[in-house]
Formats: C-alpha cells, sequence, structure tokens
C-alpha cells in the first residue's frame, strides 16, 4: 500500500512544476514564433515540411480556443503555448512515473526499463528518451497518448529540453511512488494561473473556469463519502446475513473489523459509522437498540457489486476514481472469487465513470487509474477501454460543416460498403448520421462552459438515439485508422471524444460521487449564470448547488449522490426554496460539517466545507439522518485537516434527526439537531439592521474628533460593539437632518432607511462579526454594522439581554448561520432554546427591571430615561453612561482609538510638533517620541502652475476633505501606515486658517 506525499516532498515538488510550466511555455512560446504559427503567413524561408506542420499547429491551436483574426490571418497563440508546454513536460512527467513504479516496458524485449536504460536506447537510436518513453507509452495506452500531435511533434529549444530535463531529475523517486502524487502534479500546474484570476476578480467564463475550480480531495473526504455508500451497503448485507451482530457488538470499532474485506491485502472501512436503533423501552435520545449504519444500508442498490455503477462527473486527476476503484475490485473478488487481474479489467469496463471539464486533466485521471491498475495487479496487464472522459471539448466550425463530415468519414474510413456495420444504406453521410452530427454539434457548444452539467435529457430525450451507435463506430474507425498513421484531424478527434463524453452523460448510476467546483453566482460568467437560471433556479446560488439539483437526473429512482460541496447553502437564505425541495422529495443520508481548514491546499484557505450524502426517493416520515461536526465554533483554536479526520473515523459522536424536523426550521436550515416547535428569540423581539450612509466620511463623526459636530441636524449613532458589555459601540454621530438633507442626495433616490423602527426604543445591538458582541441599547440611530434586538414587550427585556449577553447566544446564532463575513440574520433567527440560561436564574432575571439588574452587575449611571437628542458641545460627554469619553479607561481600548493628530501648521505637511517638554529633553525618550510621531505625516497635494485663488466656502471645505483624506489613503498604501478614519483626518484638518492655506493647492 503506497503511503501519501509528507509535506515537504509536495512543496518540492510544488515548486518544480512551477518552474517547469515556466520554462516549457516560454520554449513552445519560442518555438512557434519560430515556425510563424501566429502570422498570417509562413516565411519564405520555410520548407513544405515546416509549412504542412505549421498549418497543423495552427489547426490545434484553433481546436484548443485561439480564435483567427478574419481581417488580418494573424492567430494567437496563448492556449497553444499553454497545450504544447502541458504536453511536453508531462510526457516527460508520466514517464518517470512508468519507471519508478517499473512499468516503463520496451516492447521488443517485455520488461520494464530505467530511465538510465531509456537514455541508452535513445542514444543507441540517435533519439530523444522523453520521445522514445511516449512511443512506448502509446503503445501501452493508446487512448491516453494519442499518436500524431502536433503539440508534441512541436520540438522546443535545447536550452529549453536541458532545463526540463534537470527538472524532472531533480525530484526524489518517492515523489512518483505516493499515493496521491499525481493528484497534486496539475494542482500545482495550475496554481500560479489560479492565483492571477482569483486576483483579477473577472467574471468566470470558459478560459479561467478550469484553473479557478480545480481544487485537491483531501484523501479523508474521499474515504469518508465512499466507507458511508458502498461500505454502508457491504454493512447492510454483513448484518442481514448475520442478525445477531448488531445486537452483540459492543461498539463502532469492533463492526468495522466484521466488515473488512480480506481479498487483495485486505481492505479497512476507517470511516464508516454506524449508530444505534431506538429499542422499544427506550426513553428520550437513549438508544439501546441494535447497531445500523448510520448513513442507512441503501436497500434499493443493487444486490451485487458487480451491477454498481459510480460516476464522477467532476473526477479531476482521479482521486474518487482510484479510491472507488481499489474498493471495487476487492468487493468483487470477495463475491465473485475472481482473479485480481480479472477483477481489475471487469472494475475498469463494467463500474467506474468519470467525466473532466479540462481535457488535460482527464487524460491525468484516466493515467491514474490506469497506474492504480497496474499496481494492484501487480505487473503490467492489459487495460480494456477506460470509462473516462473530456467533456469540456467545444466543436470548432458550424454545425453545417460538422454534418459534411459525415460525408468526409465516409472516403477517410472506406466503410461505407460494408452491409454488417450500416446495412443497406449506400452512403454513410445520410439520413441518422447526419441527424447524429448536428446534434452531437448542439449538445456540446457550450461545453466549455458547462462540462458535465450539459443534460441530453434537458435537450432532449431522443437526442443520440437516432443513428448514434453507428456515428460512434465511424468515429471508432476513423481515430483507427489514424493510430495507424494514416494522419490526424483535429475535428475527428474532438467528434470521438464528444461521442464518448454523451454517451457517459446518457448513463444511470448507482452512486454518484465528487468534489463539486465551489463558484458562487456573483463570479460566474453570463452563459453559467443564464443556464443556472434557466435549469435550476432554486439552486442557482452556486455551481456546487447546481450539481447537486443536476445529478439527480443521474441517479434514476434509487441512486445516491456524495458530495463534497460548500456548507453555506445548508443555512443561507438564498437556497431555502432548495432545502425545502429536497427535504420534501429526497433522502438524506448523512451531513458532515467540517467548516474552514478541512483542505490542507492553502489556496482553500476561507472555503468551508460539507460532506453531503442523498438518495433519490422520498424518505420515510420517521427516517432519521446522521449527522457529525468537526467545525470549530467561532473564537475557537482552529481544527486542521489532520484532526477533522480522526475526528470523523472516530472522535466525534454521531448525531439523528428526523429529517421531516428539519422542515419545521427557520427557513428549512439544515441542523444537527432541530429546532423543532421550541420557542425562537424572533417570538419575542424584533430584529433590524441600521443605516448606510454610501459615503460616512461626509456624514459621520466621532466625539474624540476636535470640532464635535452640533445642531439639531447631527444624531447620536450607534455602531457595533467592540466586546460585550454593557456600553460599547456609542462614539458616533451622523448628519441626519431628518432623513431628507444631504444623506438623500448620495444614497440611491427612494432608498428607505433601515432600522428606523427601532429608534426610541430599547433592546440589544449586536454585531454582526467575530464572537457577536452585545451592548445594550437605547435608541438611537445606528449603522448597517449593527444588528438591533427590541422585544416586543418591555418585561422581556432583561431575560433578551442575559441571554444574548451570555456565550450561548453566539453558540445558537452560529448553529442557524456559519458563515464567516457577516450574519445578518443572527439576531432575527437566533434560537430562544430551553437551556441558554438555567431556570431559576432566568426567573431572577425577568422579575427585576434591566436598570436594577445592570447597577448591581456593573455599578455605572445609567439614564432614568432615553438621551434626549439636543446639542452636544465640544468637550462634552457623547453619551452619559460613559465616564471620559475622550480618555480611554482600558488598555483595549487604548489600543483601538487612534493618534491624536494636532493641526500642520503649514499647507504642505500636516504633522504633528514636538511638545515643548519634549523638545527641551534628550536622550533615548525624545528620539522615540520623534520617530513615533512622524510616522503620522499626511503630505497635501502640492500647488500648480498658474492657478488660480479661489474663495474659501463650504463646498470647497468638503472638496478639499475628500482630497485629503484620498491622499491620505494613497499615503498610507504605499508607506503601509496604520490608517485610522477618513472623518477623523479630516476633521484633524479642520483649522480654517489651514484651510485657507491648503486651497491654493486645490485644483
Amino acid at each position: 500500500m503506497t503511503v501519501p506525499l509528507s509535506s515537504d516532498l509536495r512543496a518540492r515538488l510544488g515548486n518544480v512544476i512551477q518552474e517547469a510550466r515556466r520554462t516549457a511555455e516560454s520554449g513552445a512560446r519560442a518555438a512557434l514564433k519560430s515556425l510563424a504559427v501566429d502570422r498570417a503567413k509562413p516565411f519564405g524561408s520555410m520548407s513544405l515540411t515546416e509549412t504542412a506542420q505549421r498549418n497543423a499547429l495552427r489547426n490545434r491551436g484553433r481546436q484548443a480556443g485561439d480564435r483567427i483574426d478574419r481581417a488580418t490571418g494573424a492567430q494567437p497563440i496563448v492556449r497553444l503555448t499553454h497545450e504544447a508546454a502541458y504536453e511536453h513536460w508531462h510526457r516527460m512527467l508520466f514517464a518517470r512515473f512508468l519507471a519508478e513504479n517499473d512499468l516503463l516496458i520496451a516492447p521488443e524485449y517485455g520488461v520494464a526499463v530505467s530511465l538510465e536504460d531509456l537514455r541508452d536506447l535513445a542514444r543507441e537510436r540517435g533519439g530523444d528518451p522523453w520521445e522514445l518513453a511516449g512511443e512506448w507509452a502509446q503503445e501501452m495506452l493508446p487512448e491516453i497518448f494519442t499518436a500524431g500531435d502536433p503539440a508534441l511533434e512541436l520540438s522546443l529549444p535545447p536550452e529549453t529540453r536541458q532545463a526540463l530535463d534537470e527538472l524532472i531529475e531533480s525530484l526524489p523517486a518517492e515523489v512518483f511512488t505516493a499515493q496521491d502524487s499525481l493528484g497534486w502534479t496539475y494542482q500545482y500546474w495550475r496554481s500560479e494561473e489560479k492565483e492571477r484570476v482569483n486576483a483579477s476578480s473577472v467574471k468566470i467564463g470558459a478560459d479561467e473556469l478550469p484553473a479557478v475550480t480545480q481544487l485537491f480531495t483531501e484523501r479523508y473526504m474521499v474515504l469518508f463519502l465512499l466507507h458511508n455508500t458502498v461500505g454502508a451497503w457491504w454493512a447492510g448485507k454483513v448484518l442481514a446475513a448475520d442478525p445477531a451482530l448488531g445486537g452483540s457488538a459492543p461498539g463502532e470499532a469492533a463492526l468495522r473489523r466484521r466488515m473488512r474485506l480480506g481479498s487483495g491485502g485486505g481492505y479497512e472501512f476507517h470511516y464508516l459509522r454506524f449508530v444505534r436503533t431506538r429499542a422499544e423501552a427506550d426513553e428520550g435520545d437513549e438508544r439501546t437498540g441494535p447497531w445500523r449504519p448510520a448513513a442507512g444500508s441503501f436497500p434499493d442498490w443493487p444486490r451485487g457489486a458487480r451491477d454498481l455503477r459510480i460516476l464522477d462527473p467532476c473526477c479531476g486527476s482521479g482521486h474518487f476514481l482510484v479510491e472507488a476503484f481499489e474498493l471495487l475490485v476487492r468487493l468483487r473478488m470477495e463475491e465473485e472469487e475472481l482473479a485480481v487481474s480479472a477483477a481489475v479489467q471487469a472494475v475498469l469496463s463494467e463500474n467506474i465513470f468519470g467525466l473532466e471539464l479540462d481535457p488535460r486533466c482527464s487524460q491525468i485521471a484516466a493515467f491514474n487509474l490506469a497506474l492504480a491498475a497496474w499496481r494492484m495487479a501487480g505487473e503490467r496487464i492489459e487495460l480494456p477501454r477506460l470509462n473516462v472522459a473530456c467533456c469540456g471539448i467545444a466543436p470548432e466550425g458550424s454545425e453545417a460543416g460538422w454534418v459534411r463530415l459525415a460525408g468526409e468519414l465516409e472516403g477517410m474510413t472506406g466503410l461505407a460498403e460494408d452491409p454488417d456495420l450500416f446495412g443497406a444504406e449506400p452512403s454513410l453521410a445520410r439520413g441518422p448520421l447526419q441527424v447524429g452530427m448536428a446534434r452531437l454539434h448542439r449538445l456540446f457548444h457550450q461545453a466549455r462552459e458547462l462540462g458535465s452539467l450539459i443534460d441530453p435529457e434537458a435537450i432532449g430525450a431522443d437526442l443520440l438515439s437516432a443513428g448514434y451507435d453507428d456515428l460512434k463506430r465511424l468515429l471508432d474507425a476513423a481515430i483507427g485508422r489514424e493510430r495507424r498513421g494514416a494522419g490526424r484531424d483535429e475535428r475527428v478527434v474532438a467528434a470521438a471524444g464528444m461521442a464518448r463524453a454523451a454517451e457517459i452523460l446518457t448513463g444511470r448510476y448507482t452512486l454518484v460521487v465528487t468534489n463539486v467546483p465551489f463558484l458562487a453566482r456573483g463570479k460566474q460568467g453570463n452563459r453559467l449564470r443564464e443556464f443556472a437560471e434557466t435549469h435550476h433556479g432554486d439552486a442557482k446560488g452556486d455551481i456546487a448547488t447546481v450539481f447537486a439539483s443536476r445529478i439527480f437526473r443521474w441517479l434514476g429512482d434509487h441512486g445516491t449522490q456524495a458530495l463534497v460541496t460548500p456548507q453555506n447553502w445548508l443555512f443561507l437564505t438564498t437556497y431555502r426554496r432548495l432545502r425545502e425541495r429536497l427535504l420534501k422529495e429526497q433522502t438524506w443520508n448523512v451531513v458532515a460539517r467540517l467548516g474552514e481548514h478541512a483542505f490542507e491546499d492553502t489556496q482553500a484557505a476561507g472555503a468551508f466545507a460539507a460532506l453531503v450524502v442523498l438518495s433519490a426517493g422520498e424518505a420515510e416520515p420517521d427516517w432519521e439522518m446522521a449527522g457529525v461536526d468537526v467545525s470549530s465554533p467561532r473564537g475557537q483554536p482552529p481544527i486542521r485537516a489532520a484532526e477533522k479526520a480522526r475526528l470523523l473515523e472516530r472522535g466525534s459522536d454521531v448525531l439523528e434527526s428526523v429529517q421531516a424536523d428539519q422542515l419545521e426550521n427557520p427557513d428549512a436550515v439544515v441542523l444537527m439537531r432541530p429546532v423543532g416547535k421550541g420557542k425562537l428569540l424572533r417570538d419575542l423581539a424584533g430584529g433590524w439592521q441600521g443605516i448606510a450612509t454610501s459615503d460616512y466620511p461626509r456624514f459621520g463623526r466621532c466625539h474624540w474628533e476636535p470640532a464635535w459636530p452640533s445642531g439639531p441636524e447631527w444624531r447620536l449613532q450607534q455602531t457595533s460593539p467592540h466586546a460585550s458589555q454593557h456600553f460599547a459601540g456609542r462614539t458616533q454621530t451622523i448628519l441626519w437632518e431628518d432623513g431628507s438633507g444631504q444623506i438623500t442626495e448620495v444614497c440611491q433616490a427612494g432608498a428607505t432607511f433601515r432600522g428606523r423602527e427601532a429608534w426610541s426604543r430599547q433592546g440589544v445591538a449586536a454585531g454582526q462579526i467575530g464572537a457577536i458582541p452585545v451592548s445594550i441599547f437605547l435608541g438611537q440611530a445606528f449603522d448597517n454594522n449593527t444588528a438591533v434586538l427590541t422585544p416586543n414587550c418591555d418585561e422581556h427585556l432583561p431575560a433578551v439581554w442575559a441571554f444574548c449577553s451570555s456565550p450561548e447566544y453566539a453558540t445558537a446564532v452560529r448553529e442557524f448561520d456559519q458563515k464567516s463575513e457577516r450574519h445578518q440574520r443572527g439576531p432575527r433567527q437566533s434560537p430562544l432554546r430551553p437551556r441558554p440560561l438555567d431556570q431559576s436564574r432566568r426567573r431572577a432575571v425577568s422579575q427585576r427591571p434591566l436598570r436594577t439588574l445592570l447597577r448591581r452587575s456593573h455599578p455605572v449611571d445609567l439614564p432614568r430615561r432615553p438621551l434626549p437628542e439636543r446639542r452636544l458641545g465640544r468637550g462634552r460627554q457623547a453619551h452619559r453612561a460613559r465616564v471620559r469619553p475622550l480618555r480611554p479607561h482600558r488598555a483595549s481600548d487604548r489600543r483601538r482609538s487612534p493618534p491624536r493628530l494636532p493641526v500642520a501648521r503649514r499647507a504642505r505637511s500636516v504633522h504633528a510638533p514636538r511638545p515643548r517638554t519634549a523638545r527641551r529633553r534628550g536622550g533615548l525618550h525624545h528620539l522615540r517620541r520623534s520617530r513615533r510621531r512622524r510616522r503620522h505625516r499626511l503630505p497635501l497635494p502640492g500647488p500648480r502652475r498658474g492657478q488660480r485663488r479661489r474663495p474659501t466656502t463650504h463646498a470647497s471645505h468638503s472638496l478639499l476633505r475628500r482630497r485629503v483624506v484620498r491622499s491620505h489613503r494613497t499615503q498610507a498604501a504605499r508607506s503601509h501606515q496604520p490608517e485610522w478614519s477618513c472623518s477623523q483626518v479630516a476633521r484633524n484638518l479642520a483649522s480654517r486658517q489651514v484651510l485657507r492655506r491648503a486651497l491654493q493647492a486645490v485644483p
């Protein structure tokens, strides 16, 4: 049994592959330009052979997606460069994989050769060793290593070949014998491209989709899903054959040992989970009945492993395919008593299917599957045709051109007069074949964006019925002719690949298991958005949920899907209709909430994942779904991937809940333990979100700024508390002007200012990030970073405050909404469970007024009534409940408060002069103070020549404020200085003398 790559070897492999891509692409670009592939016409000095090679390369580039300029005849070579670089590097990489696993067979000798032997043989023949290895690999795997590829026939510069050779030699042999190294190779090949696309913030279309959605699936995720589907099916058969085992087993570990497969070297179901059923005498949550698989035993699946059909529609590098292959080979050996070689061939031809959007990734998946087959067989055996196809190849040219291609194939293959193959039809280009070719074109014309989302049934149930078998056999014959050296037609290669993908797309499968692409709707291109809107309206929020909806068409009436998905669709309001539909119409087997850090790859930072198993068909009324939670609570140390794997295996309890009860949750949120019909906080209080001004530096002020705003047009404003305490976040004012002044000019016309219903009412103000800090709310205006709870009855306020200020509140909110950034629904839909406070404390809290309760717990001068909105002069307290608002009383507050910035003396440079006492001092103390103050120099824009003086007006003051703030932000970004609030910077520049002088610098 091979082992996965260590972290050191993985980092080394990543560095080598990224350097290899840069080197290979540079060499391929130079070689293509030397053949004038990017030009409208070939060079005059080129020979006929070079001209033919140039034309073949241009055809290959157009098939890859490079579009010719009809006006000039020039053709870009961006995609062709990528293709050539990939083909040359991966030919070397695959040869090294075969050599290190003793699978590189010399045909004339019939024995495995090493890399040294390969170089000696190539030297004797006067050729390149990697080209020789490619020829041998083509004989071993003709479907993966195709002959006559123009990208491989391109000769790279000698210095490029030498650099690539040194890079492949720098990797140790352990890299090529590790279990997961092939999956990491393509992940690292795409890593720089993925980072570049993510940084560009472009909409994700055909060109960006393969790189952005490429994510290596951790092995523990693969095993958990397979063990709790195929493994649970096997456990159900074992328990049915031995009913006493379920009642006598002491625990899960003993049951897993009994499920072990002995064939093929043995197989352990480490992640298979069991739960006890409910006995008649059980009360409450007690379970003493016999053990059963937590996911169920899937009784509607086929009875034998030979009839299981497993599909991975986003197979990537083949991680799920390889693990499923190794499990099914042992199952068939156990059930049918097959030899290992026979079981390998049977599983590859009958049980395993894969689809992939990226043609290069599908090649790696097929090679990975073949390598796993030879490793398991212990020798190189003849493999059947692998059921792995690329579904991301779009047809080049018009539909009419593809119809004519059927006629051209007649002359190419010479099969037109074969009566056994095509009956009495005199021409292949007539009738069903033309129809089949036209439908193939229509089916795949958006393949580069949709991939395996393509649904032949949605387009037409008889899409490939008429003439499809004849068309497929015709294309296979044409491909066979090309392999025998009769030339290569890119259209025939593409059509054959599409026909193979179409055959898999129209199939029915017992289990669809995959890691679906993570791509939210806001990042999708137009075609993806339109497709999701049209065909999967309630799942359109993410490609992941679109796949979850589409997969049910492959399952028929009794199939199952097991997915690695984002976890946000289990609770966000956007997916409420999707959850309701699936909870009513399908069966939920298992939900494992992983949370953040589920992937070891740093490019997956910020991805919150979940493992979900759903079965086709409505669940029984009393069906209990299983749930496992290995995510870390907010504010707690993160749980990394290795620890999550251990918890899924044996360290975390399996929670059961009736599936029908999930519909009783608010918005049908899927929880580990449903709320049921208990009291919710929203039944006792209303939730509100505050005002967004759209230009806070203009309309907002802080109380520590030198010029405190005065006048009836200003209102006190509550912002989000930085920590849970009685009074926090009471530092702002807003230029309100009764809601009809300047603020309405900036905000959208007719926009509603939210949260006004909560003004002049008492309640609780809550932040929406982190640990959800809370504070007492006394009826002021509040911003959109704050959510306010106002009890429906004043008598409930003490109890609501006691619950919200307790740690149980944040935990309850996170159960409903684990989204990392903002929790806008938190206060409205947080459950007021029976146990947030013990009964005696809640009764005591509800019987005392809030004012008395707070005085006993924290003696501060609370107001007897909400503060009136009146003028507050400079230096006067902003809120009476806070003592000395201008001087922080905590070390944490002192760190958060921005430094005071005295008014500048010059218009060209705004900085803080040293105090006289500090100026007279010397030594290290004086030096440190000077350095600290110099950090906050804020240069103003300089004057321009010929500039005229302008009178100082209120409008020019406002204009200057915005430009000074903009200048300050630019300087802070360039020098990486800490930046405080824009309003503070502008207000500290509010001296009229400075403004008059600075106006000379404003254009």
